[in-house]
């Protein structure tokens, strides 16, 4: 994961992804504004997605992110193996 100039490797959830947006768990904080750069596996494809945090909502072991997409790409696993 990327904020801004930052790089950290954090465990993550990814709760729900849509074309507009995603809502994650996390455990390290994050500002809302910010902007992310999520990979994400998903089944068999790598998923980049590129956007800005609206809203964060703290919870017991970290904090809930809605967040915006403003750029993504996938990757195919499965095309990798050929």
């Amino acid at each position: 994961m990327r904020s801004g100039r930052q790089s950290f490797g954090a465990p993550a959830v990814l709760d729900n992804l849509s074309a507009a947006g995603f809502y994650l768990r996390l455990a390290q904080p994050v500002t809302p504004d910010e902007k992310l750069l999520v990979i994400a596996q998903i089944s068999q494809a790598l998923i980049a997605l590129r956007g800005r945090v609206l809203r964060v909502e703290p919870q017991k072991d970290g904090c809930g992110l809605a967040v915006a997409i403003a750029q993504y790409k996938i990757f195919s696993l499965l095309e990798m193996d050929k």
